[in-house]
């Protein structure tokens, strides 16, 4: 009887590292799964921001296109009214 219990004792005492192991490795695996999970949203906030920035990239782009298209407008409007002014001071 005294050998049963001394193996059941060995057996008891080389499952406490084993026990402690898989509770550490479980607490690390844990952690991993909240960073990984923090990681994603991150990842996936910054796709958010860079299509929000691809898309106001684009309105200025089209912006800048308008304005060119407004500074073409206003010179050809001062020619015009450079041509006008010479007539009328012909007609003076």
């Amino acid at each position: 009887m005294p050998e049963y219990e001394h193996l059941i004792l060995q057996i008891f005492i080389s499952l406490i590292p084993v026990i402690g192991l898989y509770f550490s490795m479980k607490d690390r695996a844990t952690k991993q799964e909240n960073r990984i999970t923090i990681m994603e949203k991150d990842i996936e906030n910054l796709h958010e921001f860079k299509t929000s920035a691809n898309k106001r990239l684009d309105n200025h782009d089209e912006q800048n296109k308008a304005i060119l298209v407004l500074a073409e407008q206003v010179k050809s409007l001062g020619e015009d009214v450079r041509e006008l002014k010479a007539l009328i001071q012909n007609k003076n």
